[in-house]
């Protein structure tokens, strides 16, 4: 195991967005604070397994790292958009929404700037380190694809790992199987097996299932895709001005002030914001694809509301998917 010799004033866990942008106030602030981050990834990346050609960020570009904290940041996405000679090009869109691959580009581009973390360290243990019966320091275990071990001190932690997959249980016996593929895997483990003929089953009618959905529709291999969905119908994400200004700067310290009730109350009220939920003009697509297929009398795309997901078994020919629908049950 190696070890660093001096302690960190501060070591972060995960270099996503928002370990990032600590980077970035801690370097524009001048901050006397020594900073390391840990990424378990070899190298800068942001949900790269939906990176899908066409998808679009759902956040206007002024909410990047820094504009709301600083606008003149020399390390804005309008910076960015300079710096890489497509700012006017950018303004001719029109938009507020530049795609998931730009913005992803964007984070990386920041990212190189900042020579503050280590990759490929993985972090697998945290231990207090004692004085005199009070914890001094905490010691983070950080490891490599290739094994070997780092051991770093640090007198403060900031955690932002990122999310975690979340599985149905019915699939929860399937994890890891060649034919079960997650969203975050989609580009990399789901698109080299498309071949014409394949029969597809989407779960889930959020965000990620219904782009996923979308862009199996337009592949040229032309699968047969199912969407299935627990809900009455795909829902539609509340951007709405006065909704979203629980996403302010001022908004933070506010809601972490509230009681525990209160804030849990105010996440489900606000649930629609972002969980569960698509853009309108995403689901207005798969409308018109759905509509335009019934006029070429076509079956190769289905959506399965009301329907919950009941088994998933293996057969020779594939898996056997069981749903709940309001008719009763289906294969």
């Amino acid at each position: 195991m190696t070890a660093s010799d001096t302690p960190f004033d501060l070591i972060g866990v995960g270099f996503g967005p928002s370990n990032l942008a600590l980077a970035v106030a801690l370097e524009e602030t001048g901050s006397p604070l020594s900073a390391r981050f840990l990424e378990a990834r070899p190298r800068f990346a942001w949900h790269p397994g939906m990176m899908i050609p066409g998808a679009d960020m759902q956040v206007s570009f002024l909410k990047d790292l820094v504009s709301q904290r600083n606008p003149q940041s020399a390390f804005s996405f309008v910076s960015y958009l300079h710096a890489k000679g497509r700012l006017g090009r950018f303004i001719n869109r029109k938009t507020f929404f530049p795609s998931r691959v730009e913005f992803n580009d964007y984070l990386a581009w920041v990212a190189a700037q900042m020579p503050v973390c280590d990759y490929d360290r993985r972090v697998v243990g945290l231990e207090p380190v004692t004085l005199g019966g009070q914890v001094r320091m905490i010691e983070v275990i950080a490891e490599s694809r290739s094994g070997e071990q780092s051991c770093y001190h640090a007198r403060n932690l900031v955690i932002a790992p990122g999310g975690q997959p979340r599985w149905p249980d019915a699939l929860e016996g399937l994890r890891g199987h060649p034919r079960v593929i997650h969203s975050n895997d989609y580009i990399a483990a789901a698109l080299p097996r498309l071949e014409p003929g394949l029969r597809i089953a989407v779960i889930g009618s959020g965000q990620s299932g219904v782009e996923i959905f979308a862009d199996l529709a337009n592949r040229q291999e032309a699968p047969k895709v199912d969407l299935i969905l627990r809900g009455r119908a795909i829902r539609p994400s509340d951007d709405t001005p006065f909704v979203n200004e629980i996403f302010d700067p001022a908004q933070t310290d506010r809601f972490h002030a509230r009681p525990a009730e209160d804030r849990a109350k105010t996440l489900r009220a606000l649930a629609a914001t972002n969980y569960a939920v698509a853009d309108g003009d995403l689901i207005q697509a798969i409308y018109d694809m759905l509509y335009e297929q019934s006029v070429a009398g076509s079956d190769r795309l289905a959506l399965h509301a009301e329907a919950g997901l009941r088994a998933v078994g293996e057969t020779p020919q594939g898996l056997c998917i069981e749903i709940n629908c309001p008719d009763g049950p289906r294969t």
